[in-house]
């Protein structure tokens, strides 16, 4: 009996060490199977976020190329596609593991991205907003310059006509001027005749001259058609006086050369 125990001591001895290395093994390798499972999980998360960061390189660069709310918005799903998939392999490593930092690093990176995809959007708003209000700014200048040089042709236009008009009122005020130093010549030299033949006789040699006078004060005159009627009617009945002098100077020549008396004594 005490043999037998010997020998199943004996043979425990040597099978324990073996059973218990096998076991170790068996933890071992399942650690090692769980370990590498987890690696393979990192690294095929790690391979997907990197073929995923170069589409959010490509849509990045189109959004800075051409900030447009439908390349904001590419830029910005792609890139919270990968920061799910580095919160993903955050979550399936464990604290202390390897490559756990670079991971966190990529994700705080990729966190500051996205912040900086939304301030540059905001400046892009607001430079749109000032772009708008300056061609706002520009188009009112354009008309104002518009409305400034359609007004400064109407004054040049406004300027040319009563540059036209003043010439035209000068010319009238020189015919006027020279028509009354005409007829001041006249009166003058009328009353320094020294009686009435002499008088009629000057009278009678100017009326050529006013005639002239009047015709060139009609146009002058246009604005005061009742002086023109006055001057015109004065001019005829001057024009009749004459006229009838000249008829009774004519009659008194007539007579005297008929008388046979007066003939006689002149002889």
């Amino acid at each position: 009996m005490l043999a037998r125990f010997r020998i199943q001591t004996k043979v425990l001895i040597f099978i324990v060490p073996f059973i218990v290395s096998i076991v170790a093994v068996g933890i071992t390798g399942l650690y090692a199977t769980d370990t590498l499972r987890g690696r393979m999980t990192v690294s095929n998360n790690i391979v997907q976020s990197l073929s995923g960061f170069k589409e959010v390189s490509a849509a990045m660069t189109d959004f800075l190329a051409n900030a447009t709310v439908e390349r904001r918005d590419l830029a910005a799903e792609k890139l919270n596609e990968q920061i799910s998939i580095l919160s993903n392999t955050m979550s399936d490593l464990k604290p202390g593991a390897a490559g756990r930092d670079t991971i966190e690093a990529s994700l705080a990176t990729s966190q500051d991205i996205a912040e900086s995809i939304k301030q540059l959007w905001s400046e892009q708003e607001h430079k749109t907003a000032v772009v708008v209000q300056l061609r706002t700014q520009l188009d009112g200048i354009t008309s104002l310059q518009k409305r400034i040089g359609a007004e400064t042709e109407t004054l040049a236009a406004q300027f040319t006509r009563k540059e036209f008009d003043t010439k035209i009122v000068l010319r009238q005020a020189n015919r006027v001027a020279k028509a009354a130093g005409f007829l001041d010549s006249l009166v003058s030299a009328f009353q320094t005749r020294p009686d009435g033949n002499a008088k009629f006789d000057y009278l009678a040699s100017q009326m050529t001259g006013l005639r002239n006078q009047q015709h060139a004060l009609v146009d002058s005159l246009s604005n005061q058609p009742a002086l023109n009627r006055t001057l015109s009617a004065t001019i005829d009945t001057l024009s009749q006086i004459i006229a009838m002098r000249r008829q009774v100077g004519d009659l008194r020549r007539c007579d005297f050369r008929c008388r046979p008396g007066t003939l006689g004594h002149i002889r």
